[in-house]
């Protein structure tokens, strides 16, 4: 390039001085993000509430003691048997346990207590009763399971109070021993102011008998259809007239009988309150 000044030209050369470009180093920062999941645990406390199932009383019962004695002789197999079982059970149901004593005996030709009086457990009681085995082919001695009740059954020790008892005595035939035996039998239970209630299912059992064995002709229940036993509509009834104290209850239906017994035409019933 020629610079001219003064009419003095000179040569000017120009150099470019190198450019040096220096490039800041990149430092490249990598975020690594964690994702922490938080775990919510959530302990859930389920209470269990135990269920009461309530009865209503069907009265203001009084404080007794209470013996359930249930034929399990041979004539009556296995599902009648079981029937009487539960009617016992809805006895038991049905009585207030904090005033009235319950105690349960099966006879046969023999006669074996399952519950007594010191047990006050209404659900240990019912369970005892409807897992009583049934003896196969066993006689019938009435007479000898009142006398049972008497000597083993009725005892202090045995946590009989003796001021109140009631006696429901269930069968469906005949006792094999003969009438004396029974006779007195029942007479020794009546003389201790024990009130019997005898019970007759079907159509073998003697109503001459069963009158022997209940307190009074009022006490005398019979019932051929043995469905009915452990029912409400009979069960309810029953309590309320001998163990409530609100009267007398007779029941009879129709059924057949053998051996000269007579046969009843037709059902009634009888409530008497007081």
């Amino acid at each position: 390039i020629n610079n001219c000044w003064m009419f003095v030209c000179y040569d000017v050369t120009t150099t470019q001085a190198p450019t040096t470009t220096t490039i800041a180093p990149t430092t490249t920062t990598q975020i690594r993000t964690t994702t922490t999941l938080a775990t919510t645990t959530t302990q859930i406390r389920t209470t269990t509430v135990p269920v009461t199932t309530t009865t209503t009383l069907l009265c203001n019962y009084p404080a007794m003691d209470v013996i359930l004695l249930i034929d399990a002789s041979g004539s009556l197999g296995l599902e009648n048997f079981q029937t009487e079982l539960r009617f016992a059970a809805e006895v038991v149901r049905n009585l207030p346990l904090s005033r009235v004593n319950v105690a349960v005996v099966i006879f046969h030709a023999e006669a074996t207590q399952i519950v007594s009086f010191r047990e006050s457990d209404k659900n240990s009681i019912i369970n005892k009763i409807l897992n009583a085995e049934y003896p196969v082919n066993a006689g019938t001695a009435t007479g000898f399971a009142l006398d049972f009740v008497r000597t083993t059954v009725m005892q202090s020790t045995n946590g009989w109070t003796g001021l109140n008892t009631l006696l429901i005595v269930v069968t469906d035939g005949v006792s094999g021993e003969g009438s004396a035996v029974v006779r007195q039998a029942a007479s020794s239970i009546h003389n201790m102011g024990v009130t019997v209630v005898a019970v007759g299912l079907g159509s073998l059992v003697d109503p001459v008998e069963l009158r022997t064995i209940a307190s009074s002709a009022d006490n005398v229940v019979l019932e051929q259809n043995f469905d009915q036993l452990d029912t409400a509509a009979f069960v309810e009834p029953f309590l309320q007239a001998y163990a409530c104290g609100s009267g007398t209850l007779t029941t009879q239906r129709p059924h057949t009988t053998t051996a000269g017994i007579s046969t009843t035409a037709a059902a009634t019933t009888t409530t008497t309150t007081t």
